[in-house]
């Protein structure tokens, strides 16, 4: 008796414009547009999981997900250490240290950021004794209430930052909407619809390599 073969698990975002590109892309042949937090497609052999674009790459390196597509920032952040099977062209931007710009940076800085494994690996090569702190979001905030020298946090179109009078002191990397999974398997056939989509979406050119 044929055993039959365990369906793929892709988690993709619950929630933003990282949901919102996954249901563009995917609409048409996985069935993601339905707020569940699990979704079944029989024909295509697929299980899609919707979970928070920072809690994927978690899911990712416990093998819950076989592929994820999230920021290329929150990988990197939880350690996921390959390369991703694609950069796709979509929520790019830039992972920046940020500054009031209003007297010198000390030696032991305060920073703050959603990103504390980056920020500190930042601090650490620029010879920083920095004190980190970890926050959910509006990392711009502290600095402006002089509660941090420094945030660390993703740079789209820059009008957050200017709104709230800050400067680019550093441009620690780039980002964008990425696909990581297990390294395809030339003696495993043609891939399926869903992921041959995310791959022929990819981006021409990479991004530059600052991390």
């Amino acid at each position: 008796m044929t055993s039959r073969k365990a369906p793929q698990t892709l988690g993709v975002p619950n929630r933003g414009r990282l949901r919102s590109y996954a249901v563009s892309l995917l609409g048409s042949v996985a069935e993601i547009d339905r707020d569940r937090s699990l979704i079944w497609d029989k024909g295509k052999a697929l299980r899609v999981i919707s979970a928070h674009s920072r809690d994927l790459p978690s899911l990712f390196l416990a093998g819950v997900c076989d592929y994820i597509l999230t920021g290329l920032d929150y990988a990197i952040e939880t350690g996921i250490a390959r390369q991703p099977l694609a950069c796709l062209p979509a929520c790019r931007g830039r992972v920046a240290a940020l500054t009031t710009g209003l007297g010198v940076i000390p030696r032991k800085p305060t920073i703050v950021s959603q990103y504390p494994n980056i920020a500190s690996r930042w601090a650490f090569a620029r010879g920083l004794d920095a004190v980190m702190r970890a926050v959910s979001g509006a990392a711009e905030l502290y600095p402006r209430l002089g509660l941090a020298d420094i945030a660390v946090d993703v740079v789209s179109t820059g009008a957050t930052r200017r709104d709230n009078k800050l400067l680019e002191m550093d441009v620690i990397l780039h980002t964008s909407c990425a696909l990581f999974g297990p390294s395809p398997d030339i003696d495993a056939g043609p891939a399926p619809d869903w992921l041959s989509v995310l791959l022929r979406a990819q981006m021409r050119e990479p991004l530059p390599s600052m991390l």
